[in-house]
C-alpha cells in the first residue's frame, strides 16, 4: 500500500555483465556472465554511508520519499538497496546477523522493517534467532509431564550485554509444532512465564532459547527455571533447575 516509484516509464539498459553467486557456486571456472537490467534508480536517492558497493554490510540512504526503513538482508538483497533506497526518505540495509532487533529498530527509528534472506540461509533463524526480549505470558496451572534432562542453562548474551539467555536442548522432535516455555520462580516468590524461540544446532538437535533483558535480573540470584510445553490447552512441566544468574551456568 506505500506509494512508490514503479519505474514502469523507466528508460532500462540490458547489459550481459552479472555474476551470479550460485553460477560461480556450480561452475567456478566457467561461469558465464548474465544478462542484468539497469533502470538507473540511484539517481533518485544519495548514499549516507561512504558507500562504494551494494556488497558493503552496512548502507544507509536518503531520499525526498517519506517515511524510515530498516532492512535486514543477504547477498540476495544488493540489487533491492538502490530500489528500496528510493521508496523511503531514510533507509538502513544491514547484514548483521543475528539481529538485534529491538535496539536496532529503536536506533533507527523505523516505522518499516523488512527481513530478506535467501531460501538456503532461512535456517539461519533457528540456528541464531533475533535477539528480542521473550514474550511474557500468564500462565497459573502446570501439569508434571514426562521428565526430561534438557540441559538448562542461563548465560550473558554474547551479542548484546542488554540481555541474557536461556537455552536448553530437548530429547524429543519439536516439529509437531508445540511451543516452549521457560518458567521463572524468582526469591521474591514472583513467578513469570516467557515464551521460546525453537532452535535447531548444527548437529540437528532440537532445543529452546529465550532472552530477558539484563536490568531486570541481579548478578548472583538463585532462580528457579521450569521448562514447560503447551499441549491442547495444558501446560506441562519437563525440567526446573535452580540457577544463578551472573556468567555461564547450567545444570
Amino acid at each position: 500500500g506505500k506509494v512508490h516509484e514503479d519505474f514502469s516509464t523507466a528508460e532500462v539498459t540490458r547489459k550481459k555483465d552479472f555474476h551470479g553467486d550460485l553460477s560461480n557456486m556450480l561452475y567456478p571456472a566457467s561461469a558465464q556472465t548474465e544478462y542484468n537490467l539497469y533502470y538507473n534508480p540511484e539517481e533518485m536517492f544519495s548514499y549516507v554511508t561512504e558507500t562504494k558497493s551494494t556488497e558493503e554490510p552496512l548502507i544507509k540512504t536518503k531520499s525526498n520519499s517519506v517515511g524510515n526503513l530498516y532492512m535486514y538482508r543477504d547477498s540476495f538483497g544488493n540489487s533491492l538497496v538502490p530500489f528500496f533506497a528510493t521508496a523511503f526518505e531514510n533507509a538502513t540495509f544491514t547484514k548483521s546477523f543475528p539481529m538485534i532487533l529491538e535496539n536496532d529498530l529503536k536506533a533507527g527509528s523505523a516505522d518499516t522493517v523488512i527481513f530478506e534472506i535467501a531460501q538456503r540461509n532461512i535456517d539461519w533463524f533457528l540456528k541464531m534467532p533475533p535477539v528480542v526480549s521473550a514474550p511474557e505470558i500468564g500462565v497459573y496451572e502446570t501439569q508434571n509431564g514426562k521428565a526430561y534432562n534438557t540441559n538448562l542453562q542461563i548465560k550473558e548474551c554474547e551479542y548484546s550485554p542488554l540481555y541474557i539467555e536461556i537455552s536448553g536442548k530437548l530429547e524429543y522432535d519439536i516439529r509437531d509444532g508445540s511451543p516452549v516455555y521457560i518458567q521463572i520462580k524468582r526469591e521474591s516468590g514472583d513467578i513469570s512465564t516467557f515464551k521460546c524461540f525453537n532452535t535447531l544446532n548444527d548437529k540437528g538437535e532440537n532445543g529452546f532459547l529465550a532472552y530477558l533483558k539484563s536490568e531486570d535480573y541481579t548478578k548472583g540470584e538463585s532462580l528457579n527455571i521450569s521448562v514447560l510445553i503447551e499441549k491442547n490447552d495444558e501446560f506441562y512441566k519437563l525440567d526446573n533447575k535452580a540457577l544463578s544468574y551472573g556468567g555461564n551456568y547450567e545444570g
